[in-house]
């Protein structure tokens, strides 16, 4: 696994982490001071009987009653869980999966959920991928300075219905280039604000005001009136659809009008297994194959259901890339449910690595 930087995930999993804990580092211990708690209980059982035949109950009474007490104190700490000595439950650690399924439902009240299929995922992924065009203009692909006439972005907003910009800001890009290499870096700006022309406009504002420790979004910065301010303004409307096309427009938003060495970045989401003999035609047709026969049989093992998966105050977006130049990749990234919708993990699990570029 090669997760990127790391974030404060130890808030929502606290109680999954001191469950590890207790049974990998001190779990020897907390038995061992169980048995004296039951040892001192049961001592105390027995003199408080011989007490009472040689008639010293006071005394024995303080005795039990110290030992209970002390014992209560050494087992609600054995058995509270994290923070200020709140305990937790195995229900804290309870979440909600959303899987993709391969057949819509045809009965009960449709929810959000009921569309949450395998055909909605590949239209959506194969639209969003249509759209993005590919020819480079030519003031791009020379100066980086937008002209006008360009590929709009918030064309994406009328293929992901469940995702909008909050009122007054718009989708916007600046383009950097070195005339051989090139590609977009996509930002937030208020509707009525003079956007970025080139990278140095956009690199100056990022300096001004960095990035959020805890964000990893790769759309993360908006364009103020009077300065640069963070979060990037996109709402979601809390179904699984939602949180996928969240994930799809910050891993893929950025692939259009890609020049030289940025190509490199272009990479396909799968929805299900059937999209395999897809993907090995159109590496046939581009001269890429034949694909090795081991490959193809490696492939077929590979579980491409997308998952969405509610956490306390986090949503987990999971699926699979195929990339031409690395093979097929689990992703996995953790978003905030809170707005603005931070992206605050990313790990990415290599499934079958191959370069195709090389066959």
């Amino acid at each position: 696994m090669r997760p990127r930087d790391s974030v404060p995930l130890e808030t929502q999993f606290c109680s999954l982490r001191q469950e590890r804990r207790a049974f990998t580092k001190v779990n020897d211990i907390l038995t061992l001071l169980r048995y004296i708690c039951i040892g001192a209980i049961v001592i105390s059982i027995v003199e408080w009987i011989k007490g009472c035949r040689n008639k010293r109950k006071p005394k024995l009474m303080k005795k039990l009653l110290i030992a209970v007490f002390i014992s209560t104190i050494i087992f609600s700490s054995i058995f509270t869980g994290c923070g200020n000595g709140t305990a937790t439950t195995t229900s804290t650690l309870t979440s909600t999966s959303t899987s993709i399924s391969t057949t819509p439902t045809t009965t009960g009240t449709t929810t959000p959920e009921d569309g949450f299929t395998a055909a909605w995922c590949k239209k959506t992924v194969n639209s969003f991928k249509t759209l993005q065009p590919a020819v480079v203009p030519d003031n791009l692909a020379d100066t980086g300075a937008k002209m006008g006439g360009e590929f709009d972005v918030n064309e994406y907003f009328k293929l992901l219905t469940h995702i909008s910009m909050d009122s007054g800001y718009v989708l916007d890009y600046v383009y950097i280039t070195d005339t051989k290499n090139g590609g977009p870096i996509l930002y937030v700006r208020p509707a009525d604000k003079i956007p970025f022309y080139t990278y140095d406009e956009y690199k100056t504002a990022t300096h001004e005001t960095p990035r959020q420790e805890k964000d990893l979004s790769l759309i993360w910065l908006v364009q103020g009136t009077d300065d640069t301010k963070w979060g990037n303004k996109i709402k979601i409307d809390g179904t699984s659809q939602g949180y996928f096309e969240y994930a799809v427009l910050q891993t893929l938003s950025n692939e259009f009008y890609l020049l030289g060495g940025a190509t490199t970045i272009n990479k396909t989401i799968f929805c299900e297994k059937a999209d395999l003999e897809s993907i090995w035609a159109e590496i046939e047709a581009a001269g890429m194959g034949p694909v090795d026969a081991s490959i193809k049989e490696q492939a077929q093992v590979i579980d491409f259901t997308p998952v969405v998966t509610f956490h306390p105050g986090l949503v987990q977006v999971s699926f699979v890339f195929f990339h031409k130049y690395t093979g097929f990749e689990s992703y996995s990234c953790y978003i905030s449910k809170e707005y603005p919708y931070f992206i605050t993990n990313v790990i990415e699990t290599p499934l079958l690595d191959f370069n195709l570029t090389g066959q």
